[in-house]
């Protein structure tokens, strides 16, 4: 009877397992074939109407890469280049430019269009992969949950509106690799994963590093109160937490300190004057309708993540299933996010005190991870729920679909027309998450059988 048991445990986890890996594969090619439908129709994918390489993408990033990998293989100087500014030291180009593993592309493609359509391809496709690993880790999402919410991440605004920003789309994926494993380390993972991902955000990107690195400061301080044990355990867990970003920080000097140390002695007074933020709470809940203000002249954050989020994080704030500790943590940390969109002294903090001079609010995908963790967790949270008040979400979320119509309608109005085929895009979008929401639902069933014959199975042993 034992055996028979235990056989029947590793059915299942090897079920389980397999499982896993099928959702990875599902999100990766689901990424890829909707981030071609995308560009193809914007008329951007490789031979169409407009070029993929354009913007800074075209003016700095590639020559700068193709310079940096050029000399990196031909035995030029690295450190020194007449080509950059005239004669100038390049520490600069390595710290901000050139040091993301997926630009080795270039080298692998000659047709520098080409290839840049498939270095944010990878892109995306990891921050996909990643924050569906990250959730599965962190909030237990299995199966098309799981997919939905990955998809939701990898499509939003800011990644659509700024993908030719290949340097910010870096910080995208970096994310939520960084916040598995920081919540990972806080329930009794290991620290030296965090001190790697830290040192790798700071040497791919400085800039994003810092955003990242405040980020993440913040929501581990809510995990100290969210699940630290006592004063002990809290100190024990700082100071695990300060020596992982200072072994980050020493690790990544190989890069930073020289570029920090060029900026510092050719800095100049900033030419791009702040005026001030002129943006309301309005704007910012108007940006999570695809088509509203998808564009980049203006300063407003690309925040679009799906409809999804309008219904869960109404959930999340109103559920009486979910604690309320939790919703003081959410709430804090978004609130963090909003008032500093909104107060200039936040704004340029997160910013680093250097006023974007084009593309402002760079750390918007913060928001969008935010509200869709926060919406995730609803989701996993209330799934047996939903069985017995499945009429009540239904009328939710016919409400919020209805609601959403009518402001794309409203909005269609005065939309140009490329920002309309944008927003029936948009629509497109939409369905398959609303697909993958009600495949969710369906493999919840599944799910929860299997989950229950490993608990038999474990008892009768």
């Amino acid at each position: 009877m034992d055996v028979r048991n235990n056989d029947r445990v590793k059915m299942a986890d090897k079920s389980t397992e397999n499982n896993k890996y099928r959702s990875d594969l599902m999100i990766a090619v689901l990424t890829a074939v909707l981030f071609v439908c995308i560009f193809t129709l914007a008329q951007r994918a490789p031979g169409q109407d407009y070029v993929f390489l354009h913007s800074d993408l075209y003016v700095q990033y590639v020559e700068f890469i193709r310079l940096f990998l050029r000399n990196l293989f031909s035995g030029h100087s690295l450190t020194y280049s007449f080509s950059y500014s005239m004669g100038d030291r390049t520490a600069t180009l390595y710290a901000f430019y050139v040091l993301s593993p997926v630009n080795l592309l270039y080298l692998l493609i000659k047709d520098v269009n080409l290839a840049s359509f498939f270095v944010v391809m990878i892109k995306v496709i990891l921050s996909a992969l990643i924050f569906g690993k990250m959730a599965e880790s962190v909030l237990k999402l299995q199966g098309g949950k799981k997919i939905f919410w990955s998809l939701s991440y990898a499509f939003n605004g800011f990644v659509i509106v700024y993908y030719y920003n290949i340097l910010y789309l870096d910080g995208v994926y970096l994310l939520p690799l960084l916040m598995w494993v920081l919540v990972s380390a806080v329930r009794g993972g290991k620290w030296w994963k965090v001190s790697l991902v830290y040192a790798l955000s700071f040497m791919i990107m400085f800039y994003s590093g810092y955003i990242l690195g405040i980020y993440t400061c913040l929501t581990f301080l809510i995990l100290l109160w969210l699940e630290g044990e006592g004063k002990r355990d809290r100190l024990r867990l700082t100071l695990s937490y300060g020596m992982s970003v200072l072994i980050a920080i020493l690790c990544s000097a190989v890069v930073t300190y020289p570029a920090a140390r060029y900026l510092i002695q050719n800095r100049a007074s900033d030419a791009t004057i702040f005026e001030g933020l002129h943006l309301t709470l309005f704007d910012i809940i108007a940006n999570l309708f695809i088509g509203q203000m998808q564009g980049t002249s203006g300063i407003f954050p690309m925040i679009y993540c799906g409809v999804s989020v309008f219904f869960y994080m109404f959930i999340f704030f109103s559920a009486k299933e979910i604690e309320g500790r939790n919703k003081i943590a959410g709430g804090v940390l978004l609130g963090i996010l909003l008032i500093a969109s909104l107060w200039s002294p936040g704004y340029l903090f997160l910013h680093g005190f250097d006023v974007p001079d084009d593309s402002g609010y760079r750390y918007a995908y913060l928001i969008t991870f935010t509200l869709l963790m926060l919406s995730a967790y609803a989701d996993q949270k209330l799934a047996p729920v939903r069985e017995k008040k499945k009429y009540i979400y239904l009328i939710l979320w016919g409400s919020v679909l209805l609601f959403y119509l009518v402001m794309m309608y409203v909005q269609g109005k005065s939309m140009q027309n490329y920002i309309k085929s944008m927003s029936v895009l948009g629509m497109v979008m939409n369905a398959v998450f609303l697909g993958g929401i009600m495949w969710g639902r369906l493999t919840d069933k599944v799910s929860e059988k299997r989950s229950e014959e490993r608990r038999v199975g474990k008892e009768c042993r």
